[in-house]
Protein backbone atom coordinates (compact mmCIF):
# COMPACT_ATOMS: atom_id res chain seq x y z
CA UNK A 1 0.00 0.00 0.00
CA UNK A 2 2.77 2.22 0.90
CA UNK A 3 4.48 2.56 -2.61
CA UNK A 4 1.43 2.48 -4.40
CA UNK A 5 0.13 5.27 -2.61
CA UNK A 6 3.58 7.11 -3.21
CA UNK A 7 3.48 5.96 -6.78
CA UNK A 8 -0.19 7.51 -7.56
CA UNK A 9 0.99 10.78 -5.64
CA UNK A 10 4.16 11.03 -7.98
CA UNK A 11 1.74 10.44 -10.92
CA UNK A 12 -0.86 12.98 -10.07
CA UNK A 13 1.94 15.44 -9.34
CA UNK A 14 3.66 14.49 -12.95
CA UNK A 15 0.01 15.97 -14.21
CA UNK A 16 -1.81 18.27 -11.80
CA UNK A 17 -1.63 22.07 -11.84
CA UNK A 18 1.39 21.98 -8.84
CA UNK A 19 -0.69 24.77 -6.67
CA UNK A 20 -3.83 22.74 -5.84
CA UNK A 21 -3.72 19.00 -5.13
CA UNK A 22 -6.04 16.63 -3.01
CA UNK A 23 -5.24 13.62 -1.47
CA UNK A 24 -7.91 11.40 -0.16
CA UNK A 25 -5.49 9.80 1.81
CA UNK A 26 -1.77 9.60 2.98
CA UNK A 27 0.49 6.81 4.01
CA UNK A 28 0.41 8.08 7.25
CA UNK A 29 -3.15 5.93 6.97
CA UNK A 30 -0.44 3.35 6.33
CA UNK A 31 1.46 3.87 9.45
CA UNK A 32 -2.03 3.79 12.05
CA UNK A 33 -3.53 0.76 10.22
CA UNK A 34 -0.13 -1.39 10.63
CA UNK A 35 0.13 -0.04 13.89
CA UNK A 36 -3.26 -1.11 14.36
CA UNK A 37 -3.52 -4.69 12.73
CA UNK A 38 0.24 -5.19 13.03
CA UNK A 39 1.71 -3.55 16.26
CA UNK A 40 4.34 -2.14 14.44
CA UNK A 41 4.79 -0.22 10.89
CA UNK A 42 7.35 -0.85 8.32
CA UNK A 43 10.47 1.06 9.04
CA UNK A 44 10.42 2.03 5.26
CA UNK A 45 7.26 3.73 6.51
CA UNK A 46 8.70 5.27 9.00
CA UNK A 47 11.27 6.66 7.69
CA UNK A 48 9.37 8.35 4.84
CA UNK A 49 6.89 9.86 6.94
CA UNK A 50 8.73 13.00 7.83
CA UNK A 51 10.39 13.54 4.20
CA UNK A 52 6.74 14.22 2.82
CA UNK A 53 5.58 17.60 3.50
CA UNK A 54 1.43 18.05 2.56
CA UNK A 55 0.58 21.62 3.07
CA UNK A 56 -2.73 21.12 5.14
CA UNK A 57 -4.81 18.31 6.12
CA UNK A 58 -8.44 18.12 6.35
CA UNK A 59 -9.32 15.53 9.49
CA UNK A 60 -12.75 14.10 9.35
CA UNK A 61 -14.78 14.48 12.37
CA UNK A 62 -16.61 11.16 14.02
CA UNK A 63 -19.95 13.44 14.90
CA UNK A 64 -21.98 11.19 11.90
CA UNK A 65 -23.33 8.00 12.77
CA UNK A 66 -21.13 5.17 11.57
CA UNK A 67 -21.91 3.57 8.13
CA UNK A 68 -21.13 0.02 7.15
CA UNK A 69 -18.65 0.19 3.85
CA UNK A 70 -16.03 -2.58 3.28
CA UNK A 71 -13.62 -0.58 3.80
CA UNK A 72 -14.47 0.44 7.25
CA UNK A 73 -13.55 -1.32 10.36
CA UNK A 74 -13.76 -0.97 13.84
CA UNK A 75 -16.58 1.08 14.41
CA UNK A 76 -16.44 0.96 18.81
CA UNK A 77 -13.14 2.19 18.10
CA UNK A 78 -14.23 5.67 16.53
CA UNK A 79 -12.47 7.38 19.25
CA UNK A 80 -9.56 5.67 19.55
CA UNK A 81 -8.79 6.44 16.03
CA UNK A 82 -9.68 9.67 16.11
CA UNK A 83 -7.25 10.39 19.05
CA UNK A 84 -4.07 8.21 17.04
CA UNK A 85 -5.15 10.87 13.79
CA UNK A 86 -4.30 13.78 16.43
CA UNK A 87 -1.35 12.11 17.84
CA UNK A 88 -0.16 11.19 14.64
CA UNK A 89 -0.67 14.55 13.00
CA UNK A 90 0.98 16.73 15.85
CA UNK A 91 4.18 14.11 15.84
CA UNK A 92 4.03 15.78 12.42
CA UNK A 93 3.88 19.08 13.35
CA UNK A 94 1.31 18.99 10.57
CA UNK A 95 -1.10 21.61 9.65
CA UNK A 96 -4.92 19.85 10.05
CA UNK A 97 -8.36 21.26 10.65
CA UNK A 98 -11.10 19.05 12.23
CA UNK A 99 -13.77 18.70 9.06
CA UNK A 100 -17.54 18.33 10.96
CA UNK A 101 -20.99 18.84 9.96
CA UNK A 102 -23.98 16.82 8.83
CA UNK A 103 -23.73 15.14 5.26
CA UNK A 104 -25.49 18.47 4.29
CA UNK A 105 -22.78 20.88 5.81
CA UNK A 106 -19.08 18.51 5.37
CA UNK A 107 -18.82 19.78 1.96
CA UNK A 108 -19.00 23.35 2.75
CA UNK A 109 -17.19 23.10 6.01
CA UNK A 110 -14.06 21.54 4.42
CA UNK A 111 -14.08 24.61 1.46
CA UNK A 112 -14.26 27.17 3.53
CA UNK A 113 -11.38 25.79 5.33
CA UNK A 114 -9.35 24.93 2.20
CA UNK A 115 -10.49 28.87 1.21
CA UNK A 116 -8.93 30.29 4.22
CA UNK A 117 -5.82 28.27 3.78
CA UNK A 118 -5.07 29.04 0.66
CA UNK A 119 -5.35 32.66 1.58
CA UNK A 120 -2.95 32.99 3.62
CA UNK A 121 -0.67 30.47 2.60
CA UNK A 122 2.34 31.49 1.05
Amino acid sequence: MFHGQLALEDSILAIADKDLVFCDTTFITVKIWSDEVFGETPGIVLEALPLYHYDLYLLMDIDLPWQEDPLRDFPHKREHFMEVWHRELQSLNATYQIIGGDQDHRLQNAIKVVDEFLKTAP
